[in-house]
């Protein structure tokens, strides 16, 4: 973790071969915040204004502040899920409603939090306000690995010290300065299907990628794009995707409640 959790977000996901996070079994050993509000989220109630400033979608926040906060609001429960856990999409599974309904969460953490902790903290929080019961097995699912195509890499190496970045354009999509498994965790995110670094390459690189955006009215910050038009976008750099069925761990929500504990 960074600190990119200093600063407003709406969700940070995608470490697609990341380890399996903490199992919530050992909640009772999880640090904790030192107080806690967790509410559904009052219909029609607008964001504060602060947030309404920021370039980011209205309908979904989460901010770990420098004021020793975690705040978020009108936020699905799947997604605090994935954040908490650090799980793409496809890694989580649950009741329909979870993408439904939206909360409230304002939580003090203790004096000189690390990163880590705040996500354990987290964990442990929704586990006891929404009376998680979980289990995680391995599920077969399709995937795409992305490889070298037959021309050989046509990559773009970054230079030295270029501060990474990914930036949705119009029709396609700009990620400057990160490894291959980074970039294949780009495309899991905005494709919204696992893809696979399998190339072997190794370095930091720059992308340039033409694909159009679907329209969505969802709350995730990368909407679908349009898988027909990445191959050609692919090959222009040397690279390729195929279609692979592999094993992939998913967190499985047996049960959890709608409305949660609040204090």
């Amino acid at each position: 973790m960074g600190s990119q959790f200093r600063v407003a977000i709406v969700i940070l996901i995608g470490a697609v071969a990341a380890a399996w996070p903490q199992s919530v079994s050992k909640v009772d050993s999880l640090p904790l915040f030192e107080v806690a509000s967790v509410r559904r989220t009052v219909p029609g109630s607008p964001l504060p204004a602060d947030w309404e400033q920021k370039t980011m979608t209205s309908r979904a926040r989460i901010s770990i502040r420098d004021t020793g906060r975690v705040v978020g609001y009108h936020i699905p429960l799947r997604v605090y899920l994935q954040m908490a856990y650090e799980l793409p999409e496809y890694r989580l599974s649950g009741p329909e409603w979870m993408d439904r309904e939206t909360y409230d969460i304002i939580a003090k953490m203790p004096a000189n939090t690390s990163d880590d902790h705040v996500l354990a903290m987290l964990q442990s929080l929704l586990t006891e306000r929404f009376k998680l019961k979980i289990h995680h097995e391995q599920k077969s699912t399709a995937v795409y690995a992305l490889l070298v195509d037959k021309g050989g890499p046509k990559l773009k190496r970054s230079p030295e010290d270029e501060p990474p970045f990914v930036k949705p354009t119009g029709r396609g999509l700009e990620v400057q300065a990160r490894t291959l498994d980074g970039f294949a965790q780009v495309l899991t995110r905005f494709l919204g299907v696992p893809v696979f670094n399998m190339t072997g390459i190794e370095g930091l690189y720059d992308y340039k990628l033409s694909f159009t955006r679907e329209p969505s009215d969802s709350a995730s910050p990368h909407p679908a794009m349009d898988f027909a038009a990445l191959p050609s976008s692919l090959s222009q750099v040397g690279l390729k995707v195929e279609n692979r069925k592999m094993p992939v761990d998913v967190l499985i929500i047996d049960d959890a409640v709608k409305t949660p504990i609040e204090n």
